[in-house]
């Protein structure tokens, strides 16, 4: 059996009217919120302090000076004066005008004797050039360069590890022919420069160089080469 409702129970025809209601109410409890006032925020002591009525004090600013330097005081020297007595110098004075030669003092001590001085000029230690240069067997720098690689022998260490090069000794002619100061100038490996040296300072007497008719020492340089075949 189906329920029917009376048109007095029906409340959508209020529907409306309940709306416009609520809403209202609502407005006027918003509007009562923002016009709402308290007491407290007149008796708020931090509210009315008066700070516009503090003073602010302005502190200076200050500039820190550097201190002064103090005056440097010159150090005050007391001038000694010795005073002789005229008196005593009388009994010392000798008169050059006396006409008594026995009178004068011995002055040859202060005659000053210069010593006479050597002014031939020195000759260098050893020559490089001369006017006749020393001679090996007969010829030249290059005829000892032959007979220097006719006596070289090629050390095994480095042959075996392909080592090779120039070496370039240094030596000297002395007056009496011989070979001294031999020396390596430019060196490549110590096997070879050992057998430079050994070779060169076996080498037999030279005629020597001489200069303005004396024998004289005179300085060579030799270069030997190392090659592997």
């Amino acid at each position: 059996m189906t329920i029917k409702k009376t048109p007095q129970a029906n409340m959508e025809k209020q529907k409306s009217t309940f709306f416009l209601l609520g809403t209202a109410i609502v407005l006027s409890f918003v509007l009562i919120a923002f016009e709402w006032s308290t007491n407290e925020l007149k008796d708020n002591p931090f509210l009315n302090s008066g700070w516009e009525s503090f003073d602010v004090e302005e502190i200076p600013q200050t500039i820190e000076k550097e201190p002064e330097p103090e005056p440097i005081q010159m150090p005050v020297f007391a001038e000694l004066i010795n005073i002789i007595d005229d008196s005593s110098l009388a009994t010392n004075v000798f008169d050059l005008f006396s006409g008594d030669p026995g009178n004068l003092p011995d002055l040859s001590i202060f005659i000053y004797n210069p010593v006479p001085r050597d002014t031939t000029p020195l000759e260098p230690d050893h020559f490089v050039s001369v006017e006749e240069m020393p001679e090996f067997r007969g010829g030249d720098l290059n005829k000892f360069n032959q007979w220097v690689n006719e006596r070289i022998r090629y050390p095994e260490i480095p042959k075996q590890n392909g080592i090779q090069g120039r070496v370039v000794i240094g030596f000297m002619i002395e007056p009496d022919g011989s070979v001294s100061n031999v020396k390596v100038i430019k060196g490549v490996d110590h096997y070879l420069d050992e057998e430079a040296l050994r070779v060169v300072s076996s080498s037999p007497a030279w005629t020597p160089g001489r200069h303005n008719a004396r024998p004289v020492r005179v300085r060579f340089f030799l270069p030997i080469s190392f090659r592997l075949q």
